[in-house]
C-alpha cells in the first residue's frame, strides 16, 4: 500500500514537470491479400493478382502513418477515429485519413507538437 502511494506521488510530480521536447508514435497495418482488390502502397498501385481485402482504397503505408500521427498526439488509432460504419469515412481513400491526421496535428500546434 505504501509503495502504491509513493508511486502515485512520483507520477504526480513527473506530470507537473516540463514535458519532453518530443512525442513519438508508431503504426502498423496488416491486411489480408485477396483476389479482385487493388494493392496500394504509399499511393502507388502495385500490379499483382491480389490486393487488400479491407477496402478497394486501403493503403497499408498510409494507414500506418495515420496510426503513428494519432499515437504521437495521444489519440486512439485510425479504426476508432475514422470508423468505416460512419458514412463520412466509408469508402474514403487512405490519403484522406492522412490529411485528417495531419490536420489534427496542426490543430494541436498550441501544444507545440510538430511532425518531422
Amino acid at each position: 500500500m505504501e509503495v502504491e502511494r509513493e508511486t502515485a506521488t512520483t507520477l504526480k510530480k513527473l506530470s507537473s514537470q516540463a514535458t519532453l521536447p518530443f512525442r513519438s508514435g508508431h503504426g502498423f497495418d496488416i491486411q489480408k491479400l485477396v483476389p479482385a482488390y487493388p494493392w496500394i502502397i504509399g499511393g502507388q498501385y502495385i500490379r499483382y493478382s491480389l490486393g487488400c481485402e479491407a477496402s478497394p482504397k486501403a493503403d497499408v503505408l498510409y494507414q500506418s502513418i495515420v496510426d503513428a500521427i494519432l499515437g504521437a498526439l495521444g489519440l486512439p488509432d485510425a479504426e476508432e477515429m475514422f470508423p468505416w460504419f460512419n458514412p463520412k469515412w466509408d469508402g474514403a481513400s487512405s490519403s484522406v485519413f492522412v490529411a485528417e491526421a495531419v490536420e489534427l496535428a496542426y490543430f494541436r500546434r498550441e501544444l507545440q507538437l510538430e511532425i518531422s
